[in-house]
């Protein structure tokens, strides 16, 4: 990666990187698996299928190089049988922490 590239990526003051992750899960550790990428890498599950071992989540860092490093840890959690990146985006982290109020009155 060529020096501009790692700055844009990795040095805007207020990005916040967010990636939803589709995961297959072993069915039979299903419940100390959630539990352990709750804890440890600050998924936030949105959908879960326990017969099968599906779920999606999504997970949050403030640089790209982050965010790889916790999906590599995501994968080698015990009881994850696989996790792919199903959309990435990077948003202004001030627009996450404001109010929905007071970005309505940004816009007026």
């Amino acid at each position: 990666m060529n020096d501009g590239l790692a700055y844009i990526l990795n040095s805007r003051a207020h990005a916040m990187h967010v990636s939803g992750i589709a995961l297959r899960i072993e069915p039979r550790t299903l419940e100390k698996t959630l539990e352990a990428l709750r804890i440890n890498e600050a998924l936030e599950f949105h959908h879960l299928e326990p017969d099968t071992g599906t779920a999606v989540a999504t997970i949050e860092r403030r640089t790209l190089q982050d965010l790889i490093d916790a999906m590599h840890r995501v994968e080698a959690t015990r009881g994850v049988i696989c996790a792919d990146v199903a959309y990435h985006a990077f948003e202004d982290a001030t627009d996450l922490t404001s109010e929905p109020e007071d970005a309505v009155r940004e816009q007026i």
